[in-house]
């Protein structure tokens, strides 16, 4: 859960808005910044970090084995509380969102001939409210 910290205190001052980038063309503008960022594998973002300092990537797993869903405590532990307790980039209130008490993890491999695996948790805040979201219509 802790893998950005130089997300932990922002600068707000900082951030410069540039323009807005609208999705009413189905992202074809929106697709110029990303699509360079986009890695050919998880190996290749891990390295990217390394020699670049890059924090943030996406890319394509070649196939994904399995989604799992294990039990998990409902309540959020004294290291996760203090990181959901640090100021918000766009809100001064600060939210708890309640823990949903389950992991989700993805098993995938990825498209570099190296790849032996990998086994990663999601700590995604839309699979959080898909959860909740799902678990009141149930």
């Amino acid at each position: 859960m802790l893998r950005r910290p130089e997300s932990y205190e922002i600068d707000i001052s900082s951030i410069e808005l540039l323009k807005k980038i609208p999705s009413k063309s189905g992202w074809r503008e929106r697709e110029k910044y990303f699509i360079p960022a986009v890695s050919s594998s998880l190996e290749e973002l891990e390295s990217l970090k390394t020699t670049r300092n890059n924090s943030l990537g996406a890319f394509k797993p070649k196939s994904v084995e399995d989604f799992i869903i294990e039990d998990d405590s409902g309540e959020w532990n004294e290291k996760q509380q203090k990181v959901l307790q640090q100021s918000s980039l766009f809100k001064q209130d600060k939210c708890i969102q309640k823990k949903v008490p389950y992991k989700f993890r993805y098993l995938f491999h990825s498209s570099d001939k190296e790849c032996n695996g990998h086994d990663i948790q999601i700590f995604d805040w839309e699979t959080a409210q898909s959860y909740w979201r799902f678990n009141r219509v149930l």
